[in-house]
């Protein structure tokens, strides 16, 4: 089955996962010049399902996948950047109610139907990668990371250490929604 739709919620990919093969999800944005552009948001076969059902019967410690929460994320900070994470984590939930934290091995992913920001938090700061191009206009904490090898998703990259850094960050998460949602 094929659904193409502007967007999906997390409980429709949630829903979508649990059901098992032949699933495909698809976005389209529709550009004003009429260019219709469609990305592949999921995608399930039936020799997944087959690998996955396989793994759920008989599992062993090589086929459990490690899990990894937002307080291991947490837990890397130091005690000046802990609080620069926990506002960034509460920033970035509180941009929509579609938000949702999806923790991986050194990010975490902030999505709504794909990443709006990649978060990882390290001792002495805390790194942000947003969807979105560089702008030599930007605070001097951004950076364009195009050409360059990086941990998240998203060629901006923002390197946060102080308080006042995240409130000049906050309209770039904004954007990045907005971006990522197409409004």
């Amino acid at each position: 089955m094929l659904c193409i739709a502007p967007g999906f919620d997390r409980y429709s990919l949630h829903a979508v996962k649990l059901m098992g093969a032949g699933l495909e999800l698809w976005e389209y944005k529709r550009y004003t010049n009429g260019m219709i552009q469609f990305d592949e948001i999921y995608k399930r076969s039936a020799d997944s399902t087959k690998k996955r059902l396989q793994i759920e019967q008989a599992p062993t410690d090589e086929d459990t996948p490690e899990v990894f929460t937002l307080e291991d994320h947490m837990s890397r900070a130091g005690e000046s950047v802990l609080p620069i994470a926990q506002r960034l984590h509460e920033e970035l939930l509180g941009l929509s109610d579609g938000m949702e934290a999806v923790p991986h091995k050194i990010y975490v992913a902030y999505k709504y139907s794909k990443n709006v920001a990649s978060v990882q938090v390290l001792r002495g700061s805390v790194k942000v990668w947003l969807p979105l191009a560089y702008d030599a206009s930007m605070p001097d904490f951004m950076r364009d990371v195009t050409d360059i090898g990086h941990q998240g998703t998203g060629n901006l990259e923002a390197q946060i250490v102080q308080e006042h850094e995240l409130d000049a960050l906050i309209p770039y998460l904004r954007q990045s929604l907005s971006f990522v949602s197409g409004e």
